[in-house]
């Protein structure tokens, strides 16, 4: 700070003239722009610089218009998607189990494929040494019409919470 007052000190007349000098000068432009704008002439509706504004303004509207359809697009596009994805089978939920105890491990499974209107098939696979059986029940709403097995049950229930956090 002390060398800022020396050096004002020393020079304070010549910074002084100099800053005059800038503001003087600014104050010129600002004139002369002023001055400019005012000479261009003026449309109908009070615009300057009307042909070419108005140029402007007309590809602007072009622009809008074609993004307004380009967006309607989209939204019927994007419904349509929605629709057609709410039919597939993708909430999915499986159980593995041992129907029969004198056997090795869970090689038996029921898996629940259902839409997101709970419309779809629990499939059920019965391994024993003797052969696989595999059995097939349709789901409607989350119902199916025919007797569900413990495990069939436990799978719908899975497929219809697929996605959704643990509680």
């Amino acid at each position: 700070m002390e060398t800022f007052r020396q050096l004002y000190q020393v020079y304070g007349a010549e910074l002084t003239a100099l800053a005059l000098f800038l503001s003087t000068l600014a104050l010129i432009g600002v004139a002369v722009q002023n001055f400019r704008r005012r000479r261009q002439p003026v449309s109908a509706d009070g615009m300057k610089d009307a042909p070419r504004q108005s140029t402007l303004l007309t590809g602007l509207r072009r622009q809008v218009q074609q993004n307004s359809e380009r967006v309607a697009a989209l939204e019927r596009a994007l419904e349509a998607l929605q629709a057609a994805s709410a039919r597939k089978a993708g909430r999915i939920g499986v159980v593995r189990f041992n129907p029969f105890h004198e056997t090795g491990g869970d090689q038996s499974f029921s898996v629940a494929l259902l839409d997101d209107e709970g419309n779809g098939v629990v499939i059920t696979s019965l391994f024993s040494r003797d052969g696989t059986r595999i059995y097939a029940k349709p789901v409607e709403n989350g119902q199916s019409p025919y007797p569900l097995a413990d495990e069939e049950v436990e799978a719908l229930r899975r497929a219809q919470t697929f996605g959704q956090p643990d509680r």
